[in-house]
């Protein structure tokens, strides 16, 4: 499943378009959400396991920040696209980059290790956090 992550986000977001179009509910701001979202996404989860060490950045015309604090309840049509994008550095912190060390080497001695380990891991805990980059 790690390896099809691209083909099984495409299809998730595809298919989330595609029903809200079957009902007439895909608006421009709607689709434009969903494709910034889709992005943000996969700066937070592609290669989680793979790349804890690296710093990527992203720009997207939505203010992630606040659509977090809102714990990503948002209607996409009532959300104000931004004029400046907003540029966003994604990481694992110190402790993820542990406890993800940590889990791989615990799980991949097992025959079904990442099984197991998608299990009994928070995989809240494995995925880049994210924070709003710095203006040099």
């Amino acid at each position: 499943m790690f390896n099809e992550f691209d083909d099984i986000c495409n299809l998730m977001f595809e298919s989330v378009a595609g029903t809200l179009k079957q009902k007439k509910l895909l608006t421009n701001a709607t689709e434009n959400y969903l494709l910034d979202l889709k992005r943000f996404i996969f700066m937070r989860k592609k290669d989680f396991l793979t790349k804890t060490g690296a710093v990527t950045k992203a720009t997207f015309e939505h203010d992630f920040e606040a659509i977090k604090a809102t714990e990503y309840y948002v209607d996409p049509n009532s959300l104000i696209v931004l004029k400046n994008p907003m540029q966003f550095d994604f990481f694992h912190d110190h402790k993820q980059q542990e406890l993800i060390s940590n889990q791989v080497k615990l799980y991949s001695a097992h025959a079904i290790g990442m099984g197991k380990m998608l299990q009994r891991t928070n995989m809240k805990f494995m995925f880049r956090h994210f924070a709003r980059s710095q203006i040099n």
